[in-house]
């Protein structure tokens, strides 16, 4: 399967998304000793892996919410259970590939 494509719309294109590392997290990682991974607005579901840095101009410029009016999703950054209004930051958990 190592020659295959899967592009959106294929059967397996969700499941490759969440079983594999997007490409670059590695320099991203080695940059921050960390990285974090958001899914650009218009970008099919693909994760892009950003720093921290990167991660909070996601948050706070309005790309989170263009993603998630893309989804049909109405979810507000505050209500999320593990992120923190009052500071602005957002808590992580590791992943390991």
């Amino acid at each position: 399967m190592s020659n295959l494509l899967i592009l959106p719309g294929h059967p397996l294109f969700d499941v490759t998304l969440a079983s594999t590392a997007p490409p670059g997290w590695q320099k991203v990682a080695a940059q921050d000793d960390q990285a974090w991974f958001v899914v650009q607005p218009g970008s099919a579901g693909l994760l892009t892996p950003v720093s921290l840095a990167r991660l909070d101009e996601y948050t706070e410029d309005g790309e989170w919410e263009a993603r998630m009016q893309e989804m049909g999703d109405d979810t507000e950054l505050e209500e999320l259970g593990d992120s923190n209004a009052d500071t602005g930051e957002m808590d992580g958990f590791p992943i390991s590939w």
